[in-house]
């Protein structure tokens, strides 16, 4: 898993299976545009199943639509990526559900006080601020791209052999 400033990604990168990006014969390159759009595809839904409220997170419902899958090519490589869009959810959220945070100070910033609802006493409660104790993080990405690493590394093939063959 690579990270890009701001948000965490999950890099598929040809040139790890085929040295550089000029030497891959053009029907491989072809399979692998192809194939890779669709197996970023699947590792995006994979998150956004990891991110429906009650899989790892209670409440995770606006990230969903900012999970996306993309390719990128340059003359180097041809690269699959799930992040999360920044455009569409803090990136900072994103990377905290991932990696976690350490214990920290929570304040009213837009509003008299934070409003929510707290199970153990079974009511909505209002402060000006509150003391959050930190959290593991649940390395939705990452552990994704772990899951999938067999599939990806067989479609990758696949495609590999599919275009050396043509």
């Amino acid at each position: 898993m690579a990270s890009n400033p701001g948000f965490p990604t999950i890099d598929v990168d040809a040139t790890k299976v085929l040295a550089r990006f000029k030497s891959i014969p053009e029907g491989v390159r072809n399979e692998l545009r192809r194939d890779i759009p669709g197996i970023t595809k699947k590792l995006a839904g994979r998150v956004r199943e990891k991110l429906m409220p009650g899989a790892l997170f209670k409440t995770t419902t606006r990230l969903l639509p900012a999970v996306r899958s993309r390719m990128i090519e340059n003359a180097q490589r041809i690269t699959g990526v799930v992040d999360i869009d920044p455009s569409k959810f803090p990136a900072v959220v994103a990377n905290t559900l991932e990696s976690g945070s350490k214990p920290h100070v929570i304040r009213a910033k837009n509003a008299g006080a934070l409003f929510f609802f707290w199970e153990k006493l079974g009511k909505n409660v209002a402060f000006q601020s509150v003391n959050h104790p930190g959290f593991g993080g649940r390395s939705y990405m990452q552990s994704t791209f772990r899951e999938q690493l067999p599939d990806i590394t067989q479609d990758l093939r696949t495609a590999v052999i599919r275009g050396a063959q043509k």
